[in-house]
């Protein structure tokens, strides 16, 4: 292009509209935005600027007052008389404009749609648990059912109530209807049970062909024989030592099919002061796999217990015994099915296609801590029994902060001995004798359900005593994890400089969490910012793993690093030393949860115990009865680590050697699966306490119906329409890419000067990467870009998700409230041998956004490319081993455009990363941490000394 001598080189942007923008650069071109792409945030000007008789002039500052018209002030001050003159000649009084403009007179044409639409939504306003999403699918099915014929001028719909009755006679679910029984307790009192048929109920799940489908199954076990094929992983529960146990118990012949429960039991509520709160009981079948249990169609209700204690509060005058006597009372009305059941030996029934006789079985439990522990009648003060932990002899003390014990767990002949005294009438054991002994046991003298000699239970030697799994849950989230950030809470001090200093960890924190947040890579546990990261109220327990995790990054952050090295240096604890632990505590959760070599399992019990014990040197905290004022680097604090929690930390390898990956006793499922059985059909009672559990299980049972129908529907439209043609090919690499966002460049010769204006928000890398394209290919007049803000492709793609997830990618100047810029590993061939591995770098990098080269003028910079990622580099390379080694590793994006900023085939995107920067320090240096879906790898690699 010709300039002017001396003349000063100009970008020019011009938008659709004929706005301009200008930027300098090295050259002059200007760059056409597409209509459907703005990413200047709107003005906020724009609105007021419209009203009539508005200037578009710039107000005068605020501190000026010089545009403000301030009225009368009270006659303080005297008019100039030629003015009041002027005023007198341009004021005219004018009669009211009394018309269309203030008339409220409507008489708006209606169409005969409007007319439902408003009652529509006259009476969706008075429900206000009903979601606008909500009325919104509700008016597009009512939409969808009249076009499509489904609903005509003849149609008569019934009520809800008739409908379902409908439901009930076509389906034949009759025989799932709940029962309500009422039981007299132990102070005279009379409640009423909901008890749902046992029977039915398995029956609804083993002969539903979409549960029932191969892939909902778990791999490796014949269903109908109970026998697993070998494995050297400990996986599916099947996997466990105590399965083939249980088949050889209950099952005798070829035709028997062991049906083992998960049994789920924990109480919730559905009010803010829980007196509607039920307690129930869910179960689910051993043989479904580790996908399905998760969803809650997988599962069914065997029964509500109501709220026992309401009404009663402190005034209880129940024993704390009677308490626990009264829950099995209730307990045995919804297991008495299920004792008859083994009684006869098992029920007939057509599965799959096979008759066979299923043996049902309880295979083990999953609670809290409080509700195992009312189960097998254990004291509810564990702090100060002889025995804290509910399944062991442990003792209390330094037997519960232990890290590495050898438990002596509680058998069913312990408790049958005590009885056996109890029952002896030659006078050798006083109630003295007696009460000490059930002291010395931990156990209330009463008759537990699961003692009940035909009640069916996996495990002949220890009962129910060992089948309460401790659990991810209740053990750590809400249990250790607590502990922590309470005793880190303590460590910063409660002086006014540490309250500085945690406010602005919390503020870092906010900063953080909004980073984490802005990534293409999900694998970051959700966390909580209601309140500080110390302050672990209004949390929920899963958000808690969350917080470590986040605690774990600000660590690595100037800031971060600086308030927490305060904290810890009072107590000799180094950052290294704190930021190890964290990596281990977290990869060890996630290890527990996944499905792990058996030889892998039996060598752990070491590396566990040097996790926890690490735990407790990162966290001093000490009972208070242990005080030693010599010793300042300790918190004092209740009991320290000496808690039955504590203690089942510990025991985590028992159960997955027993029953399989610890995911198949995770709590967190039937926690989420009250939402579906209590907390959505009980907002649909009169929510009257005396009501709650009698009309709670109706509501269960007629969405049970409704789901039964639906699903049969399904089945009815799948065998209606044959499906053609390969579905879900998905073509070849290039056509699987999808991108949004769309904006188009183009670069023009303009001559110089001209004024400078505006600078779109664009990134500014984007043009540069651009024009050096265009100029390293002698092209830059009248070209045309097409480019993207974000892309969309198959997961297959990249080796962070499986093939089934889609991964989406952004380059946005404006998502939502502010940029989102992605990160991910790119790779450069860096030798001569492609098919060499060594020839490949791999270096972080920063999206800054996608070009289609297929649409317009410039050509594809690689022979068979059409897509491109502009993205700045890092510094150097970073192999994702050292990322798996290290779980944290830091980087330096490069400010070398001539070497750092490229334009690479999508294709070399091959994994997305989790980035933050790094708060209070370098703005280019940014730190990728390894994702959740690969912290197992890292504790595997500790046991495995790798």
């Amino acid at each position: 292009s010709t300039q002017r001598e001396g003349a000063v080189e100009q970008l020019r942007f011009s938008s659709t509209r004929g706005e301009e923008r200008v930027a300098n650069d090295d050259i002059s071109f200007l760059c056409d935005d597409m209509d459907h792409f703005n990413p200047e945030p709107r003005a906020a000007s724009s609105v007021t600027q419209a009203r009539a008789g508005m200037s578009d002039e710039p107000r005068a500052p605020a501190d000026s007052h010089d545009d403000i018209d301030w009225g009368d002030q009270g006659g303080t001050m005297d008019a100039d008389p030629e003015e009041e003159g002027a005023g007198q000649e341009q004021q005219q009084v004018q009669a009211p404009p009394i018309g269309e403009f203030l008339t409220t007179n409507r008489s708006p044409n209606f169409a005969r749609s409007d007319r439902f639409l408003i009652d529509f939504h006259d009476i969706c306003q008075k429900d206000s648990g009903m979601s606008l999403s909500t009325r919104d699918k509700i008016v597009k099915l009512v939409g969808e059912a009249v076009s499509s014929g489904k609903l005509t001028r003849s149609t008569n719909l019934p009520t809800r109530n008739a409908f379902i009755n409908s439901l009930e006679t076509k389906l034949g679910t009759g025989d799932m209807k709940p029962g309500l029984v009422d039981v007299d307790l132990s102070d005279n009192s009379k409640h009423t049970l909901a008890v749902f048929p046992l029977v039915a109920s398995i029956q609804s799940l083993l002969q539903d062909k979409s549960l029932m489908d191969d892939d909902n199954l778990a791999a490796g076990l014949d269903i109908f024989t109970g026998h697993a094929e070998e494995s050297d992983v400990l996986g599916e529960v099947h996997t466990g030592t105590a399965w083939p146990a249980a088949v050889e118990k209950f099952c005798d012949s070829d035709l028997d099919m062991p049906v083992g429960l998960i049994i789920f039991i924990d109480k919730t509520h559905t009010d803010l002061h829980g007196s509607l709160s039920t307690t129930p009981v869910l179960f689910t079948l051993t043989l479904f796999g580790q996908k399905a249990r998760p969803l809650p169609h997988f599962w069914r209700v065997l029964g509500f217990m109501p709220n026992l204690s309401h009404g009663k509060g402190s005034s209880d005058q129940r024993e704390a015994y009677m308490k626990c006597q009264d829950e099995h009372v209730c307990l045995a009305k919804i297991f008495e099915e299920l004792i008859q059941l083994n009684k006869d030996g098992g029920v007939w029934m057509e599965v799959k296609g096979r008759v066979v006789r299923c043996k049902v079985f309880v295979h083990f439990f999953v609670g809290d801590m409080e509700g195992n522990r009312a189960l097998v009648g254990h004291y509810k003060n564990s702090t100060t029994s002889n025995r804290p932990h509910y399944d062991c002899n442990c003792p209390p003390g330094d037997g519960m902060s232990n890290t590495n014990p050898t438990c002596t767990y509680t058998t069913l002949d312990d408790k049958r001995r005590v009885k056996r005294m109890k029952l002896d009438n030659s006078g050798s054991y006083s109630p003295a004798d007696i009460a000490r002994e059930f002291k010395d046991l931990s156990r209330y003298d009463i008759d537990t359900i699961f003692e009940h000699p035909y009640f069916p239970l996996s495990d002949s030697v220890y009962g129910a005593n060992r089948m309460m799994p401790i659990e991810m849950l209740h053990g750590s989230w809400s249990g250790t994890m607590v502990y922590m950030l309470n005793t880190l809470g303590s460590m910063f001090g409660t002086s006014s400089q540490a309250k500085k200093d945690l406010n602005q960890l919390d503020k870092t924190r906010l900063e953080l969490s909004r980073d984490l947040t802005r990534s293409c890579e999900r694998g970051n546990p959700r966390g909580s910012s209601r309140n500080g990261i110390t302050d672990s109220t209004k949390t929920q327990a899963s958000e808690r793993r969350g917080d470590m995790y986040q605690l774990l990054l600000l660590s690595f952050t100037s800031t971060g690093k600086r308030l927490l090295m305060t904290a810890f240096s009072k107590y000799a604890i180094t950052i290294k030393r704190f930021q190890d632990f964290l990596k281990s505590y977290l990869a060890m959760e996630a290890w527990f949860h996944s499905n792990n070599p058996k030889t892998e399992v039996d060598g752990s019990r070491r590396h566990i115990a040097k996790v926890l014990k690490e735990m407790q040197a990162v966290f001093p905290r000490t009972n208070n009865k242990k005080k030693d004022e010599a010793n300042p680097r300790v918190i004092y604090d209740g009991v320290g680590w000496e808690f039955p929690k504590m203690h089942g930390m510990t025991k985590f390898q028992t159960y997955i050697k027993l029953f399989g990956s610890a995911i198949n006793f995770y709590g967190g499922h039937g926690e989420s699966h009250h939402k579906y059985f209590v907390k959505a059909p009980g907002e649909n009672t009169q929510r009257i306490v005396s009501e709650f559990v009698a009309q709670l299980s109706q509501r269960v049972y007629e969405c049970l119906v409704l789901e039964i129908a639906k699903s049969e529907c399904d089945k009815q439209d799948d065998d209606r329409f044959i499906y053609t043609g390969d579905i879900g090919s998905g073509g070849d690499e290039q056509s699987e890419v999808t991108f949004s966002g769309q904006f188009e460049l183009t670069i023009k010769e303009i001559p110089s000067p001209f004024e400078y204006e505006s600078v779109t928000q664009l990134c500014e890398d984007l043009y540069k990467a651009l024009f050096k394209l265009c100029r390293d290919k002698n092209m830059l007049s009248d070209v045309k870009i097409i480019g993207y803000t974000e892309m969309k492709r198959p997961g297959k793609y990249f080796e962070t998700t499986e093939d089934g997830d889609d991964v989406i990618v952004r380059a946005s100047p404006w998502y939502g409230d502010r940029s989102w810029y992605d990160f991910a590993l790119v790779r450069y061939l860096v030798g001569n041998d492609e098919e060499d591995e060594s020839s490949w770098a791999y270096y972080p990098a920063k999206i800054i956004g996608f070009v289609d080269l297929s649409e317009g003028d410039v050509p594809a910079i690689v022979d068979g490319e059409s897509y491109y990622a502009i993205v700045r580099a890092a510094t150097r390379p970073l192999p994702w081993s050292t990322v798996t080694k290290e779980f944290v590793s830091d980087f330096n994006l490069s400010t070398n455009d001539a070497t750092s900023l490229n334009i690479v085939p999508v294709g070399s995107i091959v994994r997305t990363l989790l980035v933050f920067g790094d708060h209070g320090g370098d703005p280019n240096k940014h730190f990728v941490s390894l994702p959740k879906q690969q912290w197992a790898k890292y504790f595997s690699n500790k046991i495995n000394n790798r």
